[in-house]
């Protein structure tokens, strides 16, 4: 077995506000501060949304996406990432919601 040991450099805790979007202030977030690459761990309630959830399978179209929206409050834990792409961040997060199966969902932005 072969390990490396290393120091933890910066760790932020965020509270969003209700109106926030979350894929976007994570995005402007991760721009001011120069995040390349990270992890998240997170968790919270969430009370409505929509969210593309990956492509469609068997679909003719490259942007065709399963996409799942919300109207009540769920309650989520989870894990996800930062990497960066050179159109910018990029976020993939993983969640399980109670009673229910697994999601993932990936964000990846066309330059503005």
């Amino acid at each position: 077995m072969e390990y490396q040991e290393r120091n933890i450099q910066r760790v932020f805790s965020i509270k969003f506000n209700p109106e926030d979007k979350i894929i976007d202030s994570l995005e402007i977030f991760a721009r001011e501060k120069n995040i390349r690459a990270g992890l998240i761990v997170y968790q919270g309630a969430l009370s409505e949304g929509n969210f593309v959830i990956g492509f469609r399978k068997y679909s003719k179209s490259s942007m065709d996406f399963d996409r799942i929206s919300f109207h009540k409050t769920l309650e989520i834990i989870g894990v996800g990432s930062i990497s960066w792409l050179i159109i910018g961040p990029k976020f993939i997060f993983t969640w399980e919601q109670q009673g229910s199966e697994k999601f993932s969902l990936h964000t990846l932005r066309k330059p503005k």
